[in-house]
């Protein structure tokens, strides 16, 4: 069970261990969880449905298993109103500038008030972590923002289209099987896997 907080309010998120039940690791999301533990600041890419969010919930599920609060954010602000010293914490930002922010460069304004402030708090709490997911298309359009927050935070990018992070043809039938719980069919190629 995860706890995450929302607002002013903690709740419980059972649906995403149930998503959890099919999560097969692979050698990116292992990659991954490594690079969130060696760093404060981990921003994950890729495009739709290749696995940011499945990812960002395992590396989640983990950390909590080892004492950390998982708190779901929109915006590097809650990041520095929540921040607890001396606690082990997880943020999450997900899907950064998808939903909450038509107007990017207000966002971007904003933002750059509040990365100092984070990374003064990397600094005094070396248990503080942040986990960002967005799309390729979103990161590519946004790359000054980015090079923004490289500048005040330790900020390590990781692409899950990158060749060293791709899904090998092993993995990509695991992860068939865990959905389907069947043999993978013939018509199905290597290419589709």
């Amino acid at each position: 069970m995860i706890t995450i907080i929302v607002g002013n309010d903690t709740c419980e998120i059972k649906s995403w261990k149930d998503h959890l039940n099919e999560f097969v690791p692979t050698s990116a999301s292992q990659d991954i969880f490594r690079t969130v533990n060696e760093n404060p600041c981990v921003l994950l890419t890729s495009s739709f449905g290749s696995g940011k969010t499945a990812i960002a919930i395992y590396i989640a599920d983990k950390l909590e298993k080892e004492g950390y609060t998982i708190i779901f954010v929109s915006s590097s602000e809650e990041i520095v109103k929540r921040c607890h010293p001396y606690q082990r914490q997880l943020f999450l930002l997900e899907d950064l500038f998808e939903r909450q922010h038509p107007k990017i460069c207000d966002f971007t304004y904003q933002c750059r008030n509040h990365w100092s402030a984070i990374n003064a708090i990397f600094i005094e709490n070396n248990h503080v972590k942040v986990l960002i997911t967005c799309k390729t298309y979103i990161y590519e359009m946004n790359v000054e923002y980015f090079a923004d927050v490289r500048n005040s935070v330790s900020l390590v990018h990781k692409d899950l289209m990158s060749e060293d992070l791709q899904l090998s043809l092993d993995e990509r039938r695991n992860i068939y099987k865990s959905y389907f719980e069947s043999i993978i069919p013939k018509a199905i190629s290597k290419d589709t896997l």
